[in-house]
């Protein structure tokens, strides 16, 4: 395979273009962890932007530095992150991400002159039930989000910025409080319907974080799908 050029560039897949789309337009470096190929690792630098790589497989790794040229470190998390004006980890569950959000979240405090870690851009893989709950415990807001489908699969991908640690009581906040002016939100909320359907049955069994969840879904959809909302 030849190394990416101007005419050969990957495109993005709609989750990673998601990811892209989030990103500030100055702050850097940008690390981008689990970065697999490295199609955004090439998009970053093709925009003159200071962009590196950390892959778990030292095969991948291997092949996004070659085709990419980009600083690829073989790793399986943020350990080998010194400074950051950004991160972006797709593809990940949400058990990982928050224990990764938990690893980073010192680097937002930097000494006067020194680069702070402004935003972090995540895309988990499962159903998001509890993890803008306990990302607000750890000092994380989302601040913008989208949503993008991709091979019969909804994601949804979090800008988040730092903020005191909090707790949130709205009644949508597990769900994503900024996605229901996007496009794609009532396909999504037929997806999560379709995921959670057995579930949903059974709300009474399920942990705390997975009731609420339920019952956010169950509004958002009343919202969305209510006979008021249809008639014109």
């Amino acid at each position: 395979m030849p190394p990416y050029g101007p005419l050969t560039r990957p495109s993005l897949t709609p989750r990673l273009a998601a990811a892209h789309s989030l990103l500030l337009p100055q702050a850097e470096p940008i690390w981008d962890i689990g970065c697999e190929h490295g199609q955004l690792l090439h998009q970053l630098r093709s925009e003159g932007r200071s962009a590196w790589g950390i892959e778990v497989a030292p095969h991948l790794a291997r092949h996004s530095q070659q085709q990419v040229g980009a600083v690829v470190i073989v790793g399986d998390g943020p350990r080998p992150i010194g400074r950051a004006g950004q991160v972006v980890i797709c593809g990940l569950g949400s058990a990982q991400l928050v224990a990764m959000a938990s690893a980073l979240r010192p680097l937002c405090t930097a000494e006067p002159g020194s680069i702070a870690l402004q935003r972090l851009i995540i895309c988990p893989s499962d159903v998001p039930f509890s993890l803008r709950d306990q990302l607000a415990t750890l000092g994380w807001v989302s601040v913008a989000e989208r949503l993008s489908q991709e091979r019969g699969r909804m994601h949804v991908a979090l800008a988040l910025a730092p903020c005191p640690a909090f707790t949130s009581d709205a009644p949508c906040f597990p769900l994503g409080l900024a996605l229901a002016k996007d496009p794609l939100y009532p396909k999504y909320l037929e997806y999560l319907q379709q995921k959670t359907r057995k579930q949903a049955h059974a709300s009474t069994l399920l942990p705390p974080d997975r009731q609420r969840f339920m019952q956010a879904l169950a509004v958002a959809w009343a919202e969305v799908f209510s006979p008021s909302r249809r008639s014109p």
